[in-house]
């Protein structure tokens, strides 16, 4: 009889281990990403389409919004003349330099920007850029010489471009 009960109970434990080991568990892989995006924006100011050419000057011509989730970006710049307003009529140029920096901040002594016709780097970041993105002041700046510039419309293009590094 303990034999019998010793059997029925072996018998009930290995049923039991049967049961255990055809347990199955089952698993999902979660899979998310982020897409670099890239974008710049630019808000020109009313006084970039109407500058005043008869007395030197320095004035803000435009806000430039960089938007970013990659940690490292530069932003480089060109024109179409060269970094100098041309007539349109006559031909007569004026050159000019830029300055490119954070808005809200007193214009220090940044590093003038003298563009060409072939893209440069004037602004390397090494982190990204606020949800909302980061603004940049562009102001020009033009010394007028000594009787002048003939009567013309003057106008450049200037091409910004933001990449990751």
């Amino acid at each position: 009889m303990k034999r019998k009960i010793k059997k029925k109970l072996f018998l009930a434990i290995l049923s039991l281990v049967f049961a255990i080991c055809n347990i199955t568990a089952a698993n999902v892989n979660v899979t998310a990403s982020v897409t670099p995006g890239l974008t710049i924006s630019i808000s020109a100011e009313p006084s970039a389409s109407n500058l005043v050419l008869t007395t030197s000057t320095t004035i803000k011509i435009a806000t430039v919004t960089e938007t970013t989730n990659i940690k490292a970006f530069t932003v480089s710049m060109l024109s179409i003349n060269g970094g100098s307003l041309v007539g349109n009529s006559v031909g007569a140029t004026l050159s000019y330099t830029l300055e490119y920096y954070d808005t809200g901040t007193t214009p220090g002594t940044p590093t003038p920007i003298t563009l060409t016709n072939v893209y440069q780097v004037v602004f390397l970041a090494n982190s990204k850029t606020n949800r909302l993105g980061d603004a940049k002041d562009l102001v020009i700046s033009y010394t007028i010489i000594q009787g002048g510039l003939p009567a013309d419309t003057y106008e450049d293009t200037i091409y910004i471009l933001i990449e990751p590094v």
